[in-house]
């Protein structure tokens, strides 16, 4: 074979490895919303085997507290005696109501932005080993009545944490990108796109409100003028929704068929949905008889279904790709297999 020809070969396959090796491919995190950061062993195997490189960790909510008349912590995290030795990134993350922006003046969202970034530090350093931390998160479904306030909020948070390297993200939602003009879009350096209860949890007639593409695909608009860079969080949990009389009267989170296997007390309608026969308790939970029991998770195939619609949705791959959330009644559900073709179906 001549030289020339031998020359062409090399460039040719140089080239599709360049190609391939371009292809970027999101790397793998979870949320942790729970109230105790004591992990069990089961949680840690599942972090290694899926080899999640980091931890959205909920530090706490901050709600508006009537009686004060003030913004106040609340769901505070309780870290173990042992501070465990991290190895992952940790990224404190907040949930704030939204109605504690109803209430706020300049001055006081200034205030609760600067007690927030002191009492998150403070908690990192001494309880949980992570004095430093590369992106804060803050969770917020605000409107067009509070945006002002959050926006104004979150600009202060990044004044403080700017300086010292920290990112900063927010949550977004589906309606908040087709909508964005209107909505407006957060002051931060990233988004995290929450992929999921997009349907009428209250509304009897509900198949799944955590996950519905159907759903998902009215809202599949101006991805590709949305200003900032999109990360990703679906959906690992499940629950039930119980009706009483034809109305919604609460949510039992991590609810599954093995709970409801006593056929003296319960009934299954159909697979997802389920009676109460006679009136008992369940989860530490009172039902009467007669109530009705809704059933809904998300099967690893409709994660990868997600996964390819939000491929072709997406301008750019996400650079991070997070479960939520991580317990033990959750993660149990998915092989490593299942969720590493989500992660190849959204790499560009």
């Amino acid at each position: 074979m001549k030289p020339i020809y031998l020359f062409l070969i090399a460039l040719l396959a140089g080239l599709a490895g360049a190609c391939r090796s371009g292809d970027t491919t999101p790397r793998p995190a979870v949320y942790h919303w729970e109230s105790d950061f004591s992990l069990t062993p089961e949680e840690r195997q599942w972090l290694d085997e899926q080899h999640i490189q980091r931890i959205y960790l909920r530090l706490f909510d901050i709600d508006w507290d009537e009686g004060l008349q003030a913004a106040v912590p609340v769901g505070v995290l309780q870290a173990p005696d042992t501070v465990p030795r991290i190895t992952r990134q940790i990224v404190p993350t907040f949930f704030i109501t939204n109605r504690t922006f109803e209430h706020l003046s300049e001055v006081e969202t200034d205030s609760l932005a600067l007690r927030l970034v002191r009492k998150a530090q403070t908690k990192l350093r001494d309880q949980l080993g992570a004095p430093t931390a590369p992106e804060w998160q803050f969770d917020c479904d605000w409107t067009e009545g509070t945006r002002d306030r959050y926006f104004q909020f979150l600009e202060t948070v990044n004044s403080v944490l700017k300086p010292g390297g920290a990112t900063l993200s927010a949550t977004i939602r589906l309606h908040q990108v087709k909508y964005h003009q209107r909505t407006g879009v957060p002051p931060v350096d990233r988004g995290m796109l929450m992929f999921y209860n997009m349907g009428t949890v209250d509304d009897p007639g509900t198949t799944n409100s955590i996950l519905d593409l159907q759903t998902a695909g009215d809202y599949y608009y101006n991805f590709d003028s949305y200003p900032l860079p999109l990360d990703l969080a679906l959906p690992i949990f499940r629950w039930g929704v119980v009706f009483r009389d034809g109305k919604m009267v609460r949510l039992i989170n991590n609810l599954s068929d093995p709970g409801l296997s006593d056929t003296s007390r319960f009934v299954f309608r159909d697979g997802t949905h389920v009676e109460v026969r006679k009136s008992t308790y369940l989860d530490g939970y009172y039902l009467y008889a007669g109530d009705l029991i809704r059933l809904e998770w998300v099967a690893a195939g409709q994660l990868q279904s997600a996964a390819r619609d939000l491929r072709r949705m997406l301008n750019r791959p996400p650079e991070w790709v997070s479960f939520y959330y991580l317990a033990p009644e959750t993660i149990k559900y998915y092989s490593h297999e299942e969720l590493e073709t989500v992660f190849h179906l959204l790499a560009h």
